[in-house]
C-alpha cells in the first residue's frame, strides 16, 4: 500500500493543524459548526481543485448550459440549492460528482447520455443529498476510524485530485492498488482532474438515501419520478454489453445495479400510485432545450467515449445515440473508429482481432443502406492496405476523393490513389 502512505503523507503537509468554520446547513437560519484538523484540511484542499477545475480546459465553455444546469438544480431540490454551484465538464463516461463544499461537476459523458430533463434532474438530485446530507464528510470520519487504506486513498483521490491523477506515478499506483479494468484505467488517466471524485466512498445506506431523495424530488417539483429507474435501466445494459471490460461509472462504488434498479421501480411505482407525477409528464418549462443542446456537441462526446470505452460498449452507447437521432451511417463510422482504437492499445492476435472487427464494421454500414461520412472511406481504405487489401483500399480511396475533393488531405490520397 506504498500509494495509500504517499497519498496520505502529502495529504497531511496539506492538511496542516488549521481549523475552518463552514456552514453546515442548507439555509441562512441554519447554525454553522467547527470542523475538526482533517476536516478543514480536506475543505482547504477541495476549494482549491474546485478553483482549479474551474480554471482548466476540461470545463465547457457554454455559459448558457452551465446556467441550464444551476437552473435544473435548484427546480429540482428547491431552495436548498443555494450553496451548490453546478460545472459542465468535458470528461467521457457516466458520472457526477460532488464536493463537500457544493461544487457539482457533470461531466460530457453524462449529458451525452441523458434523453430529457426528468433523467438528468434525477441524477443532479442524487448529487445534491450527498451534499445536503454531508455524506462526503461523514465517509472522512469513517475512513479515519478504520484507517483503511484504500478507502483512505479513495478518499482522499474525491478530494486532492492532483495529488494522485495527474502524476503519472502516483495514478499508476492508484490503478494497480485499485485492480480496475483497463477501460477503467483509460477513463481515469483521461478525464484527468475531473476524475478526481470518482473514487468517492459513500456506503450504500448513503447511496440508497441519495437515490431516494432525489427520485421524491422529482415527483414533489413536477418532474417524472420514472425516469430514475429508466436511466438506471438503460446504464445496466450498456455496462453488460462491455462486460468486464466496463468503465467507471456511478455503479462503480454504489449499489449494486439490480439492488438499485429494483428500489427506484418501487419507489417509482409508489410515487405513480400517488399520482403526482402528472401522469409521467413534466410541468417545468423548457423541457426540450436539453436536447438540442446536447446536439450541438454529440459527434464530439461520442470520440471522447470511443477514446476510453471497450468497443463492445461503446457499440451500445452508439445505438443509443442513434435513438437520439444520430446519422446511423456516422454511428457505423464511429464504432469501427472504436475498433481501430483499440487496436491501438493491443498486441498481436488481439491487434489483428481489433483490426478485423473494425472492417467488420466498415462493412455493415455500407451494407445499411445509410451513407458513410467521406473520412469514413478514407480510414477503411487505409485500414485495408494495413490488411493487405489493396482492392478494398482503392475503392475505399476512390469513394472519398468523390465525396471530398476538396479534403485537406485530398492530395495525399490521390497519391496513395497512384501507389495502388
Amino acid at each position: 500500500m506504498a500509494g495509500a502512505r504517499t497519498i496520505r503523507h502529502l495529504c497531511a503537509i496539506l492538511i496542516g493543524t488549521v481549523g475552518l468554520w463552514v456552514s453546515a446547513g442548507n439555509s441562512s437560519d441554519m447554525p454553522e459548526r467547527k470542523l475538526d484538523a482533517d476536516e478543514a484540511g480536506l475543505w482547504m484542499v477541495v476549494e482549491k481543485h474546485e478553483q482549479e477545475i474551474r480554471t482548466s480546459n476540461k470545463i465547457i465553455n457554454d455559459d448558457e448550459l452551465a446556467s441550464y444546469l444551476q437552473r435544473l438544480t435548484c427546480r429540482t431540490v428547491g431552495e436548498m440549492c443555494s450553496e451548490i454551484r453546478v460545472y459542465p465538464v468535458r470528461a467521457p463516461g457516466f458520472n457526477a460528482f460532488m464536493a463537500p463544499n457544493g461544487a457539482m461537476f457533470v461531466q460530457s459523458g453524462l449529458l451525452l447520455r441523458m434523453r430529457d430533463e426528468s433523467e438528468l434532474a434525477t441524477v443532479l438530485g442524487h448529487e445534491a443529498s450527498h451534499f445536503l446530507r454531508e455524506h462526503t464528510i461523514k465517509s472522512v470520519r469513517r475512513w479515519h476510524r478504520t484507517e483503511s487504506g484504500f478507502a483512505i486513498v479513495g478518499g482522499l483521490i474525491s478530494a486532492a485530485s492532483t495529488v494522485a491523477v495527474n502524476t503519472s506515478t502516483s495514478s499508476e499506483s492508484l490503478i494497480r492498488t485499485a485492480r480496475i479494468t483497463e477501460t477503467a484505467a483509460i477513463m481515469l488517466r483521461t478525464a484527468g482532474i475531473a476524475a478526481s471524485f470518482m473514487l468517492v466512498g459513500y456506503d450504500k445506506d448513503q447511496e440508497r438515501e441519495a437515490d431516494i431523495d432525489g427520485i421524491r424530488w422529482l415527483h414533489q417539483h413536477g418532474f417524472d419520478a420514472g425516469a430514475a429507474p429508466r436511466v438506471w435501466r438503460r446504464l445496466i445494459a450498456e455496462q453488460a454489453a462491455g462486460g468486464g471490460q466496463s468503465g467507471f461509472s456511478l455503479l462503480a462504488t454504489h449499489p449494486t445495479p439490480k439492488v438499485r434498479l429494483a428500489y427506484l421501480t418501487d419507489e417509482s411505482m409508489s410515487l405513480r400510485v400517488d399520482g403526482s407525477t402528472k401522469g409521467g409528464k413534466q410541468v417545468h418549462p423548457h423541457d426540450d432545450w436539453l436536447k438540442p443542446r446536447i446536439d450541438l456537441y454529440r459527434e464530439d462526446f461520442l470520440v471522447d467515449e470511443l477514446r476510453i470505452q471497450h468497443p463492445k460498449q461503446f457499440a451500445a452507447i452508439v445505438s443509443d445515440q442513434i435513438e437520439l437521432g444520430i446519422a446511423p451511417g456516422l454511428g457505423s463510422y464511429l464504432k469501427a473508429k472504436s475498433w481501430l482504437e483499440h487496436a491501438k492499445r493491443k498486441r498481436g492476435g488481439e491487434h489483428r482481432r481489433a483490426l478485423e472487427s473494425a472492417h467488420v464494421e466498415f462493412v455493415k454500414g455500407q451494407d445499411s443502406g445509410h451513407d458513410l461520412p467521406p473520412e469514413a472511406y478514407r480510414d477503411w481504405g487505409k485500414l485495408s492496405l494495413r490488411r493487405k487489401d489493396p482492392a478494398t483500399a482503392r475503392a475505399g480511396f476512390e469513394k472519398y476523393l468523390h465525396l471530398a475533393p476538396n479534403a485537406w488531405d485530398a492530395k495525399f490520397i490521390a497519391k496513395e490513389l497512384e501507389r495502388l
